[in-house]
């Protein structure tokens, strides 16, 4: 019987492979400005174009690719600019070729699910984080499928999925894009965000006292996405267990109590340092809050929640993260570059010097 999530997957493996051997570059945000600058030649700095020459030469010559990612598509409409909107727009299609990476609560079953198969069925039950977690633009807000209608045949449903699945997985950037955030929304975010940010603020001056190391402001940060992924955690072991096993119980349809043994199990793996490189998105996000909190000097500022966003998406599963220079900081005064064997740079010299040697 024909399954859309199969069908889904088979053409993400596919399209895995076909970039497997290109590195992986993370432009954030600022290095996108710098490009779309460049190319309307309101920047003459000559490291930055030369930047921008050898990005589009390496790209083709099918030896990098920039994958975009959920947190670039919603910042690329902070600009007020129409033809700089439209011109990063083009160079982000250019460069990314209409890939992106799995939107974040995506990548968090992944990893869940990447967990458990490596655990308990062996390395080669699962795909490589290198081949499964890319997509096309169409994915760039999460998978949307076409339910099937009760009233169509299984033929007819078959077809109208396909079809839909194919012309989705087929949209440029460009296209997608035109989907904008109004004004009236946008206002409502950016609010959103800042009362986010004072929230955070306050509880770092409360709480203070209470966290006396810094890795236990590390684990309040793990205890938190624990709990506020817990729905999330409780489906992906509930798939494992329906797919994978011959139980017949599913987690899903249990009291939501008995998930909690689960999401103990996991904490401890934190608390005891035995993680290693699995849920990078929870142990990235928990580092760089929890270094900025344990910072007595320093508070969140509203652009961080997407910065550290940028962060965990870019470090576990790109090579390269062209960044800015305080998170370039922050990322290697705890080292994460080295653990999850991504070079981070802010430098424009440095990041010139880097891509010339590709």
């Amino acid at each position: 019987m024909f399954s859309i999530e199969t069908h889904r997957k088979e053409h993400r493996l596919k399209l895995g492979e076909s970039i497997k051997d290109r590195f992986k570059i993370y432009l954030d945000t600022k290095y996108w400005g710098y490009l779309c600058d460049v190319s309307l030649g309101k920047n003459t700095d000559k490291n930055l174009i030369e930047i921008y020459n050898t990005l589009i030469k390496l790209s083709k010559e099918k030896k990098i690719i920039c994958p975009l990612s959920y947190r670039l598509y919603s910042e690329l409409f902070k600009q007020k600019d129409i033809n700089r909107f439209n011109e990063t727009t083009k160079i982000m299609e250019l460069l990314s070729e209409n890939i992106i990476i799995m939107f974040e609560m995506e990548l968090i079953k992944y990893e869940l699910l990447y967990f458990l198969y490596e655990n308990l069925k062996g390395k080669d039950a699962i795909y490589e984080t290198d081949i499964f977690v890319w997509s096309k633009v169409c994915d760039i807000l999460g998978a949307i499928d076409f339910e099937p209608l009760p009233f169509l045949s299984n033929e007819n449903n078959e077809f109208i999925q396909k079809k839909y699945f194919k012309d989705s997985w087929e949209y440029t950037f460009s296209e997608f894009v035109r989907n904008k955030l109004d004004e009236k929304k946008e206002s409502i975010l950016i609010n959103s965000r800042k009362d986010m940010v004072n929230t955070i603020n306050k509880e770092k001056v409360e709480f203070e006292h209470e966290l006396k190391t810094q890795h236990k402001v590390y684990m309040s940060e793990i205890a938190g996405l624990l709990t506020a992924n817990k729905d999330r955690i409780k489906f992906t072991f509930s798939y494992f267990a329906t797919n994978e096993t011959n139980s017949k119980e599913q987690i899903g349809n249990e009291p939501e109590d008995d998930i909690q043994p689960i999401i103990n199990m996991i904490y401890n793996l934190f608390d005891n340092k035995k993680i290693d490189t699995y849920f990078p998105t929870f142990d990235i996000r928990a580092k760089m809050f929890s270094t900025i909190r344990w910072n007595k000097n320093q508070n969140f500022k509203v652009n961080d929640l997407d910065d550290i966003g940028h962060i965990t998406t870019a470090l576990p599963y790109y090579d390269y993260f062209f960044t800015e220079k305080s998170f370039s900081t922050l990322i290697k005064n705890v080292e994460y570059d080295k653990k999850y064997s991504c070079c981070v740079e802010w430098k424009a010299e440095n990041i010139l010097n880097i891509l010339k040697q590709l």
